[in-house]
Order: C-alpha cells, then sequence, then structure tokens
C-alpha cells in the first residue's frame, strides 16, 4: 500500500491546525534545537539496551513534536542489573554516541533541599536580614534546561521514599519545585525522558535497595542488564590495545626502564585478558553467587569478600603487573575468592608474555650496532630488574 502526503491538505486539516496552535510559542525551537544536536547516525552492533534508549529518544522527541510536553512512561527507562554489570558505562557510552546531555545524578545522596531548593533569610530592601526565612530557587536541575537533555538517576532505588516521591514528578511531569515559578513549580523544557538504574531488590546481597511500588513501575520501560562476558571482552581489550599504542610510542621516545616496564605489562595485561575471558569456564556472579560472596568470610577475617564483576575485574588487570603470579596473588583485592579456583584453572598452563617477543621494538633503522645493543636496555640488566629481583 502507498501512501501520500500532501503538505497543502495535511496543514488544512483542523485537527492538525488545533495540535499546532496548541504548542508552547517556543516548542518548535526546541524540537529544532534538540534535532540539530542529537545524533541519529546508525551505531556498530547496538545491543538490546542501547536500543531501548535509542527508542525511547525517539519517542520523547515524538511527543514533543506532537504537542505534548512529555512522553511519559513511554519513554522513561529503568536498567535492573547487579552491582559491576556496566549499567552506568553503557548510558555514558549511548549518551556520547548520541550526543545528548545526559545529566547524571546520585538518587541515594538526595535530600529535600536538592529537590525543593535551600532555605536562607529574608532581607529588606537594605540588605538587613528579617526574621522570616525563604526558599531559595531550585537549581539542581537546570542543566535539563538544555535542549537534548536526559536525566540518569543512578541507585533509585537506595533513596529515601520521600524523596522518591518528589522525583515521581519530575520523571512524569519534568517539574521541581520552585518559589520563583508560576503556580510554584519550574517545567524543565529541555528535558526529554529519565533512565534509571537500580541493583535487584535483595536486602541479603544489596543493603539498603527497596522493592519499588507499581506507581513507580508505570513510569517506566523495565530492561534487565546482565553481564556479557564476550561483549565486555571486547570492551576490555580494545582500551587495553588502545594503552599499548600510547606505551609503544612512549617507549619508542624515551626508551627507559620504566617505559619498558609499562609496555611488557600492557603485553601481559591483554594475554590474561584474553586467556581468561575467552575461556568456556569463565563466568562473572550471579545473584547467587553475589549472596553467597557476602556471606563467605575471608581467611584474614577483616576484609569483606568482593563479587567478580566486569568492574571489579576491569580493576584488577589494570592493578596488576600482567604477570599470572601478580594477577593471582591480588585477586581477593579485587574479585570473588569463591572464584579463585576458577581462574586458576583456567590459567593452568598459561605462559607470561616473553620479552624476546619486543625484538622488533630493539632496532632503530634496521639494526643496533653491538655497542648500542651492549648499552640498551636490552643488553644489560635494568634498574627495575634489580628491584624485582629483591622483591
Amino acid at each position: 500500500m502507498k501512501i501520500r502526503i500532501v503538505e497543502s491538505d495535511a496543514l488544512k486539516d483542523p485537527e492538525v491546525q488545533d495540535t499546532l496552535e496548541k504548542l508552547p510559542d517556543n516548542e518548535e525551537d526546541i524540537v529544532e534545537k534538540i534535532l540539530e544536536r542529537v545524533n541519529f547516525d546508525p551505531v556498530d552492533n547496538p545491543n538490546d539496551i542501547t536500543k531501548a534508549l535509542d527508542l525511547a529518544l525517539e519517542v520523547a522527541i515524538d511527543a514533543l513534536e506532537y504537542g505534548r510536553k512529555t512522553a511519559g512512561a513511554a519513554a522513561n527507562v529503568l536498567l535492573v542489573g547487579g552491582a559491576g554489570t556496566g549499567k552506568s558505562s553503557i548510558v555514558n557510552q549511548w549518551a556520547k554516541q548520541r550526543n545528548v546531555n545526559l545529566v547524571a545524578k546520585n538518587a541515594s545522596s538526595f535530600d529535600k533541599t536538592d529537590m525543593g531548593g535551600g532555605v536562607a533569610p529574608e532581607v529588606d530592601e537594605t540588605g538587613k536580614r528579617k526574621n522570616s526565612m525563604t526558599r531559595l530557587t531550585n537549581t539542581e536541575f537546570d542543566s535539563l534546561q538544555t535542549p537534548g537533555s536526559v536525566l540518569f538517576l543512578d541507585e533509585l532505588n537506595r533513596a529515601d521514599s520521600e524523596i522518591v516521591g518528589s522525583l515521581l514528578t519530575l520523571i512524569l511531569d519534568h517539574k521541581v519545585p520552585d518559589n520563583y515559578s508560576d503556580g510554584g513549580m519550574k517545567f524543565l523544557d529541555g528535558f526529554l525522558f529519565t533512565i534509571a538504574a537500580v541493583n535487584p531488590a535483595d536486602e541479603d546481597t544489596y543493603e539498603g535497595t527497596t522493592q519499588f511500588d507499581n506507581a513507580l513501575l508505570d513510569r517506566f520501560r523495565q530492561i534487565p542488564v546482565y553481564a556479557d562476558v564476550q561483549k565486555y571482552k571486547k570492551h576490555l581489550i580494545a582500551e587495553l590495545e588502545d594503552n599499548l599504542k600510547v606505551d609503544e610510542a612512549r617507549f619508542n621516545k624515551r626508551k627507559d626502564d620504566r617505559s619498558h616496564r609499562k609496555l611488557i605489562a600492557t603485553q601481559g595485561k591483554i594475554k590474561l585478558a584474553n586467556t581468561i575471558l575467552s575461556s568456556p569456564e569463565f563466568e562473572f556472579d550471579s545473584i547467587d553467587d553475589e549472596r553467597e560472596a557476602r556471606e563467605t568470610e575471608r581467611e584474614d577475617k577483616i576484609l569483606q569478600n568482593k563479587i567478580l564483576s566486569p568492574r571489579g575485574f576491569s580493576a584488577l588487570i589494570r592493578a596488576c603487573d600482567g604477570t599470572k603470579k601478580d594477577f593471582l596473588d591480588k585477586w581477593n583485592d579485587f574479585c570473588n575468592v569463591n572464584k579463585k579456583d576458577m581462574v586458576e584453572q583456567i590459567l593452568t598452563h598459561y605462559t607470561d608474555i616473553d620479552d624476546k617477543a619486543n625484538n622488533a621494538l630493539r632496532y632503530k633503522d634496521g639494526f643496533l650496532s653491538d655497542d648500542d645493543a651492549e648499552n640498551s636496555i636490552f643488553g644489560k640488566e635494568t634498574k627495575w630488574d634489580k628491584l624485582s629481583s629483591k622483591l
């Protein structure tokens, strides 16, 4: 079936005219500014979460074009996943790709002042304080007035119940209390929709989390977030390979002990990450694993056991020196002690990066002279080698 749109006929339609007349004076300008800012170009290999965020962006802009001030629950997204599963990184990456103005707030840290504006003594015409107080204008969310803005509320289910009630007005109506605005409420006209991120409501695993009621859940489309090992591996290896390029450039420029050490370490980190994350035996913690980890008492009986998440694994890779021994020695500081056996098994036949793998970097203009080779860091024991042997 072919659809033919005739502009003149559309403009004559009474319903269309009525919709256009209802648009606020500046609404069309805001839409144009949003469309000028936002990037709708295709994104390589989008996952289910970025697809949901793209849809929310379209729905929110459509609502403005159809004469509605907000898209309501049709656009808002609730990401539910364990700690360190990448919720924040996914949202930040998506916002950067789409060029939206992401306004990130931690809901668990909000108080009444953040939601309603602070208070201060009133003053008379001469600047003298009165015995009465006045509420200041609310500026906490002013950045949402920038066209093409999206609010990212982290840890929403850790916020005080009274704060959550105030946030509902912001999420649904895009308004905040403000004594200096008409009706005592300020409308944030650049605000498109809300992304909220929460841990599963499980007090045993995530202390301080609460179960949302239907009044709040009805404002969102819920999306589960799981730690995908292969997608995570691709992201981590790409980051480490970027680091390696910097290390190689630094070494070619300086050729000192530290540059050499960092080059070998980064190569080792890439090999370690590739080996572990490519193994079918490797898996991040499930909710049950996290619950068990919280209950596991460490040998030192002082420190609390960690969980095995993408965030913790990345921190461990960055902190280790690129060798198997150092990686395993530091495991308990960053990851679930219950999963150390799994990684040790994966690394059973693993061998560290051989310094000889850097032969190509030993030569300048083809070959080093015998004297140069004798005096280079490759031809003699370095200060780092001497220091390492004493550790």
